[in-house]
């Protein structure tokens, strides 16, 4: 997970700890909690899309990386 945001994204690491990470959004920030331990309840998101201005781009970028 942290690899596609991180690495593949480059989102920048805000802060990181045994159990989860933060990463910069530009304007918001990602938290993943990387022991499975947290309960899914109010407040989580299980699904959120990034914009971009180029999709073909962006596709060709995720494939490349991927392979």
């Amino acid at each position: 997970m942290i690899c596609v945001y991180h690495e593949l994204l480059v989102l920048p690491i805000l802060r990181k700890w045994d159990t989860g990470i933060h990463l910069d959004c530009f304007n918001s920030c990602i938290e993943i909690f990387l022991d499975g331990t947290k309960p899914v309840g109010e407040g989580c998101i299980r699904h959120f899309a990034l914009s971009t201005d180029d999709v073909e781009l962006s596709k060709e970028f995720v494939m490349l990386a991927i392979k």
